[in-house]
């Protein structure tokens, strides 16, 4: 396993990270409301926040660099720029929410709902 220099790692590699995060965020975009551990969570929230701010510029490059981190997935970038982003139009941070909903019955891993408000 590679030994991450600075920050939480949740996955076994960079790359296996930004495969994770891409995921949730699609899962995230589509549903609503995921569940999930609190730590996955965490990592996920500025990676939303990221995503919704691309969403609310809303020109070309914005929606070509949305693809290419949600893995183009084309129907979660369209319902981010057609859905999701003109709903935070007068806001500038704070687009999910984290509800803890207590621990997982196999391994005691704290579970939660990020949900976008």
């Amino acid at each position: 396993m590679v030994k991450p220099k600075k920050g939480r790692r949740i996955g076994g590699s960079p790359s296996h990270q930004k495969a994770i995060l891409s995921n949730l965020a699609i899962a995230l975009l589509e549903h609503n409301r995921i569940k999930t551990t609190h730590t996955k969570a965490k990592a996920l929230k500025p990676f939303v926040d990221k995503l919704i701010g691309l969403g609310k510029k809303n020109d070309l490059n914005s929606k070509r660099r949305a693809l290419a981190i949600l893995r183009h997935n084309r129907k979660a970038v369209i319902k981010l720029f057609d859905e999701v982003a003109p709903r935070y139009h007068q806001k500038d941070s704070g687009y999910t929410r984290i509800i803890k909903i207590g621990n997982r019955y196999g391994d005691a891993a704290p579970m939660v709902f990020i949900e976008l408000i």
